[in-house]
């Protein structure tokens, strides 16, 4: 790691830590990105979010997660993971690692755990 990631990982935990960074900068920081790299797995963030309100509409004919109790909600997106990647062990363990391999086109893809890919999903509310 060099010392310009260093600095924006110790500046960004000291940010979150004032509740002025979200859960999902922080992670994204944590995990070795740059700004421009932080900027990129947002918008990758924001796809799979996408990506889930379709599922509920065609699936479970929900027009929108809020539609739905927290419960609901956080059980619907385990079974939306689960659903379009099922082969979520043995694999990278690195949350930009498992953005990329959520959004590949390739079912066969490995993900990751199932709670890390929950859990990157859950650090952005489900609008």
């Amino acid at each position: 790691m060099n010392k310009e990631q260093d600095d924006l990982e110790n500046r960004t935990i000291k940010e979150f830590l004032k509740g002025k960074v979200s859960l999902e900068r922080a992670l994204l920081v944590a995990s070795g990105l740059d700004e421009e790299g932080v900027e990129t797995y947002v918008g990758k963030i924001d796809k799979i979010q996408e990506n889930f309100t379709e599922w509920l509409k065609e699936k479970k004919n929900v027009q929108q997660p809020q539609e739905l109790s927290v419960y609901d909600r956080a059980e619907a997106l385990f079974n939306y993971l689960w659903e379009t990647k099922p082969d979520r062990y043995n694999s990278n363990f690195l949350l930009a690692d498992v953005i990329d391999a959520q959004l590949s086109e390739n079912v066969n893809e490995k993900v990751g755990e199932m709670l890390k890919s929950l859990l990157l999903t859950l650090t952005k509310p489900l609008n």
